[in-house]
Formats: C-alpha cells, structure tokens, sequence
C-alpha cells in the first residue's frame, strides 16, 4: 500500500469525494478548470 503512486492515491480521495459530495464536487471541478 505504501508504494502506491500519488497520483493513484489523489484519484482514489477524487472519486471518494465525488462519491460523498457530487453536487459540491463538481461545483469545485468547474471553478479549477475555469481558472485553467
């Protein structure tokens, strides 16, 4: 478990988030890719 990439382990947290909160989530991705 330990050697897990991070980017792995930031996708696994995302999609727990998205999950949980999907509404406020997606809220979020909009304004991140906004400021991109």
């Amino acid at each position: 478990m330990g050697n897990i990439p991070l980017t792995l382990h930031f996708s696994t947290i995302k999609s727990n988030k998205i999950q949980t909160h999907p509404q406020i989530y997606s809220q979020q991705e909009e304004k991140q890719r906004g400021n991109f």
